[in-house]
C-alpha cells in the first residue's frame, strides 16, 4: 500500500524523536560508566532483581520512605543482564526505556486518531525534551524515566476519553508504572481516572450497549500484575512502605513547608513566558541554590488566554479537540494544586511534567483553531503545510538533543573518574564492613565506592536503618562487624579523623602532590582549632571552600601568609574539579563517637 505524503511524515516524526535515544546506546554500549550519587544505589538495586533480595519497592527518598513500586528496576535489569552486570547497562536501559515510550506515543497516535495527529504528539514529545537537556537520557534517574511516560499516558487518557473506554488497560498500565516511579504523579494520574470514570459512566447510561466488563477485566489483571509485590512488601513488613507513604503525605508527619499557591503560580507562569524553555528559552533554575524560582506571575495571562479562546471554540469543535481542551484545563489546575502542595525544595525534577502540560494545553487549543478553519479547495495543501510545519517542530529539537548527547563528556556525573580511583584502591575487604560518610555526601562517593566493592563481591553494607535506601540484606549491626569506613569527600574532614586513635588511611585521592596536600590540612587544621576558641564552629565546617578564606581573614584567624597560603591551596583544589578524598578505616573498638562525627557533617 502506497503511503500519503503526510503518513510517511509520521512515520518519519516517530523514528526522529527517538533519534537521541538511539544515539544514546550506540556511544554508551559498552563503556565503562562508574556511577556515583543516587544512580550508584539504582546500580546496587537493579543487581537485586530477580534474586532473593529482589526490590519490592521503588527508589528511595531522603525523607525516609520509597516511591510506591519496583517499575524502574524492574525495567532496568533486563539490561544490567544484557550488560553482563556492568553499569553501563543502567544508562542504554534507560535510553531505551524512554525510547520505547516516545515511540509508543506517536504511533498509538497514528493507529488511533491518524497522521496529523501522530506528527503533533511527536512534536509534543520532542519539545519536551528540550529544558532537559541530554542529560536525562544519560542518567538513568527515576524522574527521567517518567518523564516520557507522562506524555504517552496524557495521550492514552486522552483516546480513552474520546472512545469511552477504549486503551483503558493500556492507561492503567502507564499509570501505574508513572506512580511507582515517582510519588509525585499521583495526583495527576489519580484525577485523570477520576475524568474517565466520569466519562465512562455517562456512557453506560447513554448507550445500552455499551460493554465494559471486559475492558474492566483486563484492567484488574494489569493492576494485579503491577501492584502486587507493593503489596507483598506491606505485609512482610508490617505496613512497611505504604505505612511510610501515609505518615508523611496523609498525616504530614514530614518537617517540610508547603511551597503556597504563590510559589506554585510562578512555576507554571514559568512554562507559559516568551519564550519558553520548551521553545528555547532561558531556564528559571537558581544556579546557588539549585531550586526553581518560577517567572512573573503577569505571564500566567497566556495561559488564562488560552482557557479563555478554548472555552469560545469550544462548542464548534470535534469531539477529540474538546476532550484534549478539558484534559489540559484538568492537568493545568491539578499541576498549580500540586505545586501549592509540594513540600520541601522546588526542585525542578519534581515537575518535569509542567512542561508537558504546558505544551499540551498550547496544542489543544491550535488543533481546536485548526478544527474550526473553513474547508477550502485548497484543505489538502493546508494539510500538507501543516504536516511539514509539524516535522520540523519534531526535527529540530531531535537533532538539538542528538547533538547534546554526541557532545556530553564521557563522565556522566562530576566525581566518576574520583571515585573510580579511589574504590579501585581497595583490593582486600577484612569484612563485614560497614561503610559510611563524613564531611558532606552530595558528591555521591560513598554510593559509587560501596556499589563498586559490592560488585567486586567484598563484603561491604551500611548501618542498621538504611536497609530501606541500600537493600535491607546489607544493613549490618555494628556488633557483626569488623570494621567501619568512613568515605570523605574533603580534606579537612579526613585530616581531623586521621588524628584520632585507630584510624587508618586506606584509600586516598588528591589534585595536590603529598607535600601540598599535607600543609593544606595542617593549615586548616590550625585554622579549626583557633576557629573553636573564639566559638565560630560555623567557619569550621566551611574550610575545605576557598571562599572560607574571607571569614578567616574577617574574624583574624591565621596569619596573613598563612591565609594567602591557604588561599593558593583551596583555590588550586577548586581549579581542578576533583577532591581531596580519602578513606579512614577503623576497626569497631575504636570507632569515634557519634557527636565527633556529627561535629565535621
Amino acid at each position: 500500500m502506497r503511503l500519503s505524503l503526510i503518513d510517511a511524515l509520521a512515520y518519519l516524526s516517530a523514528v526522529i524523536v527517538v533519534l537521541p535515544m538511539v544515539l544514546v546506546v550506540v556511544t554508551r554500549w559498552g563503556s565503562d560508566y562508574f556511577p556515583v550519587q543516587d544512580l550508584a544505589v539504582l546500580d546496587l538495586r537493579v543487581r537485586d532483581v530477580l534474586t532473593t533480595n529482589s526490590p519490592l519497592v521503588g527508589a528511595y527518598s531522603q525523607f525516609g520512605w520509597n516511591h510506591p513500586g519496583p517499575a524502574l528496576y524492574w525495567m532496568l535489569a533486563p539490561f544490567m543482564v544484557l550488560s553482563v552486570g556492568n553499569a553501563w547497562g543502567l544508562i542504554v536501559g534507560s535510553a531505551v526505556v524512554q525510547g520505547c515510550a516516545s515511540a509508543a506515543t506517536v504511533l498509538v497516535a497514528k493507529r488511533s486518531a491518524g497522521s496529523l495527529w501522530a506528527i503533533a504528539w511527536a512534536a509534543v514529545v520532542a519539545l519536551a525534551y528540550v529544558p532537559t537537556g541530554p542529560w536525562i537520557l544519560l542518567e538513568a534517574w527515576n524522574p527521567h524515566l517518567a518523564y516520557p511516560f507522562f506524555t504517552l499516558f496524557v495521550l492514552l487518557v486522552w483516546r480513552c476519553a474520546t472512545v469511552p473506554g477504549s486503551y483503558l488497560p493500556w492507561v492503567t498500565l502507564v499509570g501505574s508504572i508513572l506512580i511507582q516511579l515517582h510519588v509525585g504523579y499521583v495526583p495527576l494520574v489519580g484525577v485523570a481516572f477520576v475524568w474517565l470514570a466520569w466519562i465512562i459512566w455517562r456512557e453506560i447510561r447513554s448507550n445500552a450497549g455499551f460493554e465494559l466488563r471486559p475492558l474492566l477485566a483486563r484492567s484488574a489483571i494489569v493492576l494485579i500484575l503491577a501492584w502486587w509485590a507493593p503489596l507483598v512488601e506491606a505485609l512482610l513488613r508490617r505496613g512497611g512502605n505504604i505505612r511510610a507513604l501515609a505518615a508523611y503525605f496523609v498525616l504530614g508527619r514530614g518537617e517540610e513547608s508547603r511551597a503556597g499557591l504563590g510559589t506554585g503560580a510562578r512555576v507554571i507562569a514559568s512554562v507559559f513566558r516568551i519564550p519558553p524553555a520548551w521553545l528555547g528559552g532561558s531556564s528559571d533554575l537558581d544556579i546557588a541554590t539549585g531550586h526553581t524560582v518560577g517567572a512573573n506571575l503577569a505571564w500566567l495571562a497566556i495561559p488564562i488566554a488560552l482557557i479563555i479562546v478554548g472555552a469560545v471554540i469550544y462548542r464548534r469543535c470535534d469531539q477529540r479537540c474538546k476532550n484534549l481542551l478539558v484534559l489540559s484545563w484538568i492537568m493545568l489546575g491539578t499541576g498549580l494544586i500540586s505545586l501549592t502542595l509540594l513540600r520541601g525544595k522546588v526542585a525542578p525534577y519534581l515537575f518535569y511534567w509542567r512542561n508537558v502540560i504546558a505544551i499540551v494545553t498550547v496544542l489543544a487549543v491550535v488543533t481546536s483553531l485548526y478544527s474550526i478553519w473553513p474547508r477550502s479547495r485548497n484543505q489538502s495543501k493546508l494539510r500538507v503545510g501543516v504536516a511539514f510545519l509539524g516535522a520540523i517542530s519534531v526535527a529540530v529539537p531531535s537533532a538539538t538533543l542528538s547533538i547534546g548527547v554526541l557532545r556530553a563528556p564521557d563522565s556522566v556525573m562530576r566525581f566518576e573518574s574520583v571515585t573510580r580511583e579511589l574504590a579501585g584502591q581497595i583490593t582486600h575487604v577484612d569484612g563485614p564492613v560497614i561503610v559510611r560518610w563524613i564531611g558532606s555526601p552530595l558528591g555521591g562517593l560513598q554510593a559509587g565506592v560501596i556499589a563498586d566493592l559490592d560488585r567486586r563481591g567484598f563484603p561491604v553494607g551500611v548501618d542498621v536503618g538504611s536497609g530501606f535506601q541500600w537493600g535491607y540484606q546489607r544493613e549490618i549491626p555494628l556488633a557483626d562487624a569488623k570494621q567501619v569506613w568512613f568515605v570523605s569527600e574533603g580534606g579537612f574532614p579526613a585530616a581531623s579523623l586521621e588524628t584520632l586513635p585507630g584510624a587508618r588511611v586506606i584509600a586516598r585521592v588528591s589534585p595536590l602532590d603529598a607535600s601540598d596536600d599535607a600543609e593544606l590540612s595542617d593549615l586548616q587544621a590550625e585554622a579549626a582549632r583557633q576557629l573553636e576558641v573564639i566559638g565560630r564552629h560555623d567557619i569550621v565546617r566551611q574550610l575545605d571552600s576557598p571562599l572560607s578564606y574571607f571569614n578567616l581573614e574577617k574574624v583574624d584567624v591565621l596569619t596573613s601568609s598563612e591565609r594567602q597560603r591557604f588561599l593558593d591551596l583551596s583555590e588550586k583544589v577548586a581549579s581542578t574539579g576533583g577532591l581531596r578524598a580519602s578513606i579512614i578505616a577503623f576497626d569497631t573498638a575504636h570507632v569515634p563517637k557519634d557527636e565527633v562525627i556529627e561535629a565535621l557533617r
